[in-house]
């Protein structure tokens, strides 16, 4: 069987393989593939992981159920459950089974449309997607727990509405962040000049004003850059905000240091542009993420409804 999830939070491709290395870990799945271009997550695994996982996850108060909203009171046995998890696990799966080659036999005639589509890694899109339940079951709720633990965000596939929506709304915060970076940089900058060209003006409160600005952009814009570094040590891998986090960090303390002990010579403005063009660069990404998946989407919709058979026979 395969789910696919929507991966929200990762920077970059290690951030991708974390994802796979994570979510591969657990029993019985065959394989965890990120695309890190349309941020989807595939899982393939057997179906006895979906019961073995339902029994793993029901204590937590996730759903049992593969896709049903049945309560199970907690007077039944083990057994009784692990009975009711397999009976909805199989019938899930022939359900899955069904609607795929359903939709095999609708896309196979069509042609090289659905190759491309495989090939773009976004086979859980368009006509021939199978919308998810609005309960997650007992496996998708293991895999948004395990991603979770991993730093990430994991959610079932949504509508395209729902997704270009997600994907202005991330294009807009980096958007603001961008603008709060490159008005805080601007007093660095003219710090920067000052100091070459040996300008008087303002550089008696230099000291103080970078700091505020620094720590302002340090703590505030900075931060996605902490939770990232955070979720990649819990998992024991670097990733591209550990690299940001570590060198602005080092140049913020570095500063702080040198400016208590009395020396002019700062490095505030170096964390403060370096985050500040990092997160620039993360709004192009955004950008370019966002049209490359409505490209690919577009292409997907092209696809026929309809296929007409050599018999004759319309599907």
């Amino acid at each position: 069987m395969k789910e696919t999830f929507i991966i929200n939070g990762m920077h970059c491709t290690a951030c991708a393989r974390t994802v796979e290395k994570a979510v591969g870990k657990l029993d019985d799945v065959k394989s965890a593939r990120v695309n890190f271009a349309n941020r989807k997550l595939s899982v393939d695994y057997t179906v006895p992981a979906a019961a073995g996982i339902a029994k793993t996850v029901q204590p937590a108060g996730a759903m049992a159920g593969m896709g049903s909203e049945t309560e199970v009171s907690s007077q039944k046995t083990d057994d009784s459950l692990l009975k009711n998890q397999l009976s909805a696990a199989s019938a899930s799966a022939t359900s899955a089974t069904s609607t795929a080659a359903r939709s095999a036999t609708v896309i196979q005639p069509a042609g090289s449309m659905a190759g491309m589509a495989g090939m773009a890694g976004m086979s859980g899109m368009g006509a021939g997607n199978i919308s998810a339940s609005a309960t997650p079951t007992a496996f998708e709720q293991l895999v948004i727990n395990t991603v979770k633990k991993a730093g990430y965000i994991a959610e079932l596939p949504t509508s395209e509405e729902a997704q270009i929506q997600t994907q202005a709304q991330e294009i807009r915060v980096w958007g603001i962040k961008t603008i709060i970076g490159g008005v805080l940089s601007l007093p660095m900058l003219y710090f920067m000049f000052a100091e070459v060209f040996h300008w008087e003006f303002l550089m008696s409160v230099m000291p103080i004003v970078s700091l505020v600005i620094a720590t302002v952009v340090q703590i505030g814009l900075g931060s996605t850059f902490y939770q990232g570094t955070w979720a990649g040590l819990r998992t024991f891998s670097f990733n591209m905000d550990s690299l940001v986090a570590i060198g602005t960090t080092t140049a913020y303390v570095f500063s702080v240091v040198l400016m208590f002990s009395g020396f002019q010579e700062m490095y505030f403005e170096t964390s403060v542009l370096l985050i500040t063009f990092v997160t620039f660069g993360k709004w192009l990404e955004a950008r370019a993420t966002g049209k490359t998946s409505s490209a690919i989407r577009e292409l997907i919709n092209l696809q026929p409804k309809i296929a007409t058979l050599e018999s004759g026979e319309t599907v």
